[in-house]
């Protein structure tokens, strides 16, 4: 089973693509370096054909990790230079519902410290992640078009 994949370099605020043209858009890790996130959301609401779905992962500013650099006095190294906006599990949550998107589900990641094999702790950290997901390294939300 074979799929053609063509990629294309677009702005995110102006995508060059007619409206209702993809089945999934997918915002991995680059909301965060947007000027208008809301914007680039709005576009993708438009070119999703109806009850089209979206995948998004952002940089969670309220996990563990980031609250224990706060604590420890080290919360400038979570500080990325590139980074407009710092999302955490509130903030992204609105800024998705506001662009008109259905949230099906919101999870996150746990990165473990120090890094050990992926699978190793896999269906713990999954388990984690869906009771916990405010902690999580990043947080990655399941949705689709209303």
């Amino acid at each position: 089973y074979a799929v053609k994949i063509a990629f294309k370099t677009c702005d995110a605020e102006k995508l060059d693509f007619p409206d209702a043209a993809f089945d999934l858009v997918i915002w991995e890790e680059m909301l965060e370096h947007l000027e208008e996130p809301l914007a680039a959301l709005k576009e993708g609401m438009r070119v999703l054909k109806q009850n089209g779905k979206f995948i998004l992962t952002v940089p969670n500013m309220g996990s563990l990790r980031a609250r224990m650099f706060r604590l420890l006095g080290r919360g400038k190294e979570l500080s990325h230079p590139d980074h407009r906006h710092n999302f955490n599990r509130d903030s992204i949550t609105a800024l998705v519902n506001e662009a008109g998107f259905k949230i099906v589900s919101l999870t996150s990641d746990f990165i473990p410290i120090p890094k050990v094999p992926l699978k190793l702790f896999l269906n713990i950290r999954k388990r984690i992640a869906e009771r916990y997901p405010s902690l999580g390294h990043h947080l990655i939300i399941y949705g689709r078009k209303a």
